[in-house]
């Protein structure tokens, strides 16, 4: 299973799911993030709100991978360069 980490509105959708075919989530903070990506991406796989600064709500050692390329945009943006 993969995971996209602060997914956003599920830009990453389409990848994860040519990569891991239905074994990928999505997980945001944000509701309305979730609602658009779960409205626009016709992918399988689940969209799930949860803030990853609080940790993840998967049980342990089910992931095999996971990008964060939304959640690093945005903090990017914020001028957090400085932090990553």
């Amino acid at each position: 299973m993969l995971a996209d980490l602060g997914c956003g509105s599920g830009l990453g959708a389409p990848a994860l799911q040519r990569q891991a075919g239905a074994a990928w989530i999505g997980l945001d903070i944000t509701p309305q993030m979730l609602d658009i990506a779960a409205s626009t991406r016709s992918c399988a796989g689940h969209f799930v709100v949860s803030d990853m600064g609080q940790g993840l709500p998967l049980r342990a050692s089910c992931l095999d991978g996971a990008i964060s390329i939304s959640a690093v945009q945005a903090r990017l943006g914020r001028g957090g360069a400085d932090v990553l």
